[in-house]
Formats: C-alpha cells, structure tokens, sequence
C-alpha cells in the first residue's frame, strides 16, 4: 500500500495520469523480489501456503491453522459434489 501511496503522489505531483491501482496482498513483494515463491513443486501441488507458513510461522499459524476448519467443510462439501455428479 505504501508503494502504491507513493506512486500515486509521484504521478500526481508530475501531473501524469493516473492509472488504477490494485493492491492485491503480498503479489507486490513477490513481484520486486522481497519476498521468494514455493519451490515449483509446492505450486504445482497446491501447497504454498505451507511454504509461507514454515517462512513466517508467527504471522501466518493463527490464518492458516485455525482458519482450516471452515475451509476443509467447504472442500468436502465439493467432494460430495463431485462424487453425487460422476455417480449420474
């Protein structure tokens, strides 16, 4: 948000139109080079966020640990979707 802050008055101060900016969570740190993706295999797997969780363990255990439960209902929920559409 602070990048995308400053670039706005940057823009502004220059009289330079100004784009839409969208902050979308940690893309940007990923993008400059501050922070480093999963190995590929994690990401074919679907697994970054246990590589974030081991690199940030104090920031993330809270959303990923205690936030599982809602979203493991929600993926069974699917599953037995799923299986009840191959069953037709």
């Amino acid at each position: 948000e602070f990048l995308g802050l400053a670039l706005y008055q940057k823009l502004k101060e220059q009289n330079l139109p100004l784009p839409l900016f969208l902050f979308l969570g940690a893309s940007a740190d990923y993008y400059v080079g501050t922070k480093t993706r999963a190995p590929r295999f994690l990401q074919k797997m679907g697994l970054e966020w246990l590589h974030r969780l081991a690199l940030e363990p104090k920031i993330r255990w809270k959303r990923y640990i205690l936030g599982i439960g809602p979203l493991l209902l929600l993926y069974i929920k699917e599953l037995r979707k799923t299986f009840s559409k191959k069953k037709r």
